[in-house]
């Protein structure tokens, strides 16, 4: 498919808090994998708090929508300080499961992306899972009358690609003057 071609929203549905942190996750969050546990984390910036307690809320309900019994799910999500940031974090297996289904977050920042699943989400879905994304990881920058944009900055060019992709899709009118704007640019 070329990158001017829109591909088709499929017709799977995701709860909008677990989209949402699957987007969080993917922009600036990590799956670790330890000897007993692997962990997710999400980093925000400390003067973010709602977007910390937002992604708290979205965890805590994912884990009611997957819950499997295992006894970490029942703990309320926490929130961890840092001088400079905050982070949101879970262990609980089957949310990791779950993220892992739509997005790899454990081969480091350069290898972040989507997995082909996220092709068969829903326009309400993808919509989400943009949202959270660009929460954690995008920029609105207003530089007067004739410069304002959002933009995405990640060392994963593949992402990047696929994001293009699903914000194509979602333009409700594809078009020349909408999508020439489009530039992939990976970070340094």
């Amino acid at each position: 498919m070329s990158c001017w071609e829109r591909p088709p929203f499929g017709g799977e549905s995701l709860p909008e808090e677990f989209a949402t942190l699957l987007g969080a996750a993917i922009g600036d969050g990590c799956i670790t994998r330890g000897e007993g546990e692997d962990s997710l984390f999400v980093t925000v910036g400390r003067q973010e708090p709602h977007v910390a307690l937002q992604l708290q809320d979205c965890v805590e309900a994912t884990k009611a929508w997957v819950f499997d019994g295992d006894g970490r799910g029942a703990r309320r999500t926490g929130l961890t300080a840092t001088a400079t940031t905050l982070r949101v974090g879970t262990a609980v297996s089957a949310v990791l499961e779950q993220l892992s289904r739509y997005a790899v977050l454990d081969e480091g920042s350069s290898a972040k992306r989507f997995t082909e699943e996220v092709y068969g989400l829903d326009r309400e879905s993808v919509a989400a899972v943009l949202r959270g994304l660009f929460t954690t990881d995008g920029t609105v920058a207003n530089g007067g009358a004739k410069s304002q944009y959002v933009s995405l900055d990640s060392s994963s060019v593949e992402l990047l690609r696929q994001v293009q992709l699903l914000l194509l899709a979602s333009a409700s009118r594809p078009s020349s003057t909408k999508t020439a704007g489009l530039r992939v640019r990976p970070s340094p």
